[in-house]
């Protein structure tokens, strides 16, 4: 029988030696009617083919190779395999961001339910809120100037319900700015955090128990961004 190429030879002379001295018949002086056993796979430095002489399966010569093969080769396989299933789990979290969408719920005044206050000095008021909303029955752009709560309230969908999505929120305001309680006037305010498609949110701005050079009037605008796309864009006008 042919001798393997010099690509194979390495790990044939590796393995045939190995099993030569355990005294079996699969030492490089096999017989050449030797069944040959293909090992295709590309390892942390193996050849392409890896060709191994050995009796029938279930030999001495078969469970010997084997044991090796576990022994010496197999955390290379495992180390693959660990970082194929990385990237395929990667994948589809990077896909499920760029295929989700926004479908606007609500705009307008919302009634604010039990609601905790978060000291947050990004803030330009230093605080803001987590609470839960009631939104509009009839949906309004125009918002008076006085202590309330406005917003939009919407809902992610995607292919996959539950995938958790990274979300920003922009606040644009009204030229002139937005009075800052520690750098003087803010124009934007930027908020991240994570939500599941599927599950609603909402981006909204409470005028309740501010000062009154905090309640801007003039056009107010909210965005809402995902993987750098802008999903929701809706302006208020905040007046008399």
């Amino acid at each position: 029988m042919p001798r393997p190429g010099a690509a194979g030879n390495g790990a044939f002379s590796e393995v045939t030696q190995y099993c030569g001295a355990l005294g079996g018949k699969g030492s490089a002086s096999a017989a050449a009617g030797d069944n040959w056993l293909m090992l295709l796979g590309r390892g942390l430095g193996e050849p392409l083919v890896l060709r191994v002489p050995f009796e029938e399966p279930g030999s001495t010569e078969w469970r010997r190779w084997m044991l090796y093969f576990i022994q010496q080769k197999a955390w290379k396989i495992g180390l693959i395999c660990a970082l194929l299933l990385c990237v395929m789990s990667w994948r589809p979290a990077v896909n499920a961001q760029a295929n989700v969408s926004a479908r606007v719920l609500w705009y307008g005044i919302f009634t604010m339910g039990k609601r905790t206050e978060i000291n947050d000095p990004n803030s330009p008021t230093g605080k803001r809120y987590l609470a839960s909303t009631q939104g509009p029955r009839t949906n309004s752009a125009a918002i008076p100037a006085r202590q309330l709560s406005f917003g939009v309230g919407y809902v992610f969908a995607g292919p996959r319900r539950g995938t958790p999505v990274n979300v920003k929120h922009v606040y644009r305001f009204p030229a002139g700015g937005m009075p800052d309680t520690g750098s003087g006037v803010r124009t934007t305010y930027e908020e991240n955090f994570s939500l599941d498609v599927g599950q609603t949110g909402h981006i909204g701005w409470s005028f309740s128990n501010e000062y009154p050079q905090q309640i801007v009037p003039g056009a107010w605008v909210f965005e809402v961004w995902v993987d750098g796309r802008r999903l929701i864009e809706q302006q208020f006008t905040v007046g008399p």
